[in-house]
């Protein structure tokens, strides 16, 4: 049985950076290797039926590069949610505390409970809304970054006359 000590204290600051790696290099990167091959083969199917199989590739290494700068950003809002969420709102005596936090699933009683945590001063809705947030902004600037990313530079023809 764990032992359950009274001095919880969340993540140090000072190993933000080793939980965005580390959850970069295992927990999160099945996730989003699942939500990739997903989006492949919605991808697949969509072209497909559309009929346009020519645009398939581009359409695929464009999701790819979103996903894999969700993968960065949801590392660090992951990072984010073990030094400020963790120990602060929640607790889990899980092996694993520093993969809580993922955009796709929200975190569930039952999750706690699995992990002999408990809530501290807050009820799981308002758990729930704080991962809203966090999943909202890791989506936004996953987002922002893509097409920041992506965009193109339009080249204008010279002027001929």
């Amino acid at each position: 049985m764990i032992q359950m000590s009274n001095s919880i204290q969340p993540e140090s600051w000072s190993d933000f950076f080793g939980i965005w790696l580390f959850y970069i290099l295992s927990f999160g990167l099945i996730f989003h290797l699942a939500f990739f091959i997903c989006g492949c083969l919605l991808t697949v199917l969509i072209c497909a039926i559309s009929k346009q199989m020519f645009a398939l590739r581009p359409r695929i290494v464009r999701f790819g590069l979103f996903c894999l700068i969700l993968l960065i950003t949801s590392g660090g809002f992951n990072a984010l949610w073990n030094c400020a969420v963790w120990g602060n709102l929640y607790i889990t005596y899980g092996a694993d505390i520093e993969d809580d936090f993922t955009p796709f699933i929200p975190i569930n009683q039952t999750a706690i409970n699995a992990e002999n945590g408990k809530l501290l001063s807050v009820t799981i809705y308002q758990l729930q809304l704080v991962w809203l947030i966090f999943a909202g902004f890791a989506w936004g600037v996953a987002f922002f970054c893509y097409r920041f990313i992506s965009r193109t530079p339009k080249n204008e023809a010279p002027n001929a006359g």
